[in-house]
């Protein structure tokens, strides 16, 4: 009769919540309430603004920072050039040794 999922019962009613009259206005003491919430919940949105500026400042600094560390590391193409000119007394014979008299096939 009522079908699923009543199984025969009836369904059930709602009632709807009372009404007042009329509508109460609001007294000055909810005024001020609601003035200090509004200013509560700016300040709280300029804060995270604030937030938010300033870890991009710091994500920007950072990144700033791991690149020179990373151009620190890393010799340039000039400098390995100079080292290798004042190696090479050294490393030259070595290798020649190791190549023609051990035989190694490099």
């Amino acid at each position: 009769m009522f079908g699923y999922p009543f199984y025969g019962y009836p369904p059930p009613t709602y009632a709807p919540p009372p009404q007042q009259p009329y509508p109460v206005p609001p007294t000055p003491t909810d005024l001020e309430r609601g003035l200090k919430i509004a200013l509560k919940i700016r300040a709280k949105e300029e804060r995270k603004k604030e937030k938010a500026e300033e870890a991009k400042d710091k994500a920007k600094a950072e990144e700033k920072k791991k690149a020179s560390e990373k151009q620190k590391g890393n010799l340039l193409a000039i400098e390995w050039f100079v080292i290798g000119i004042l190696a090479y007394p050294m490393v030259g014979p070595v290798a020649h040794f190791l190549q023609h008299k051990v035989g190694l096939p490099w």
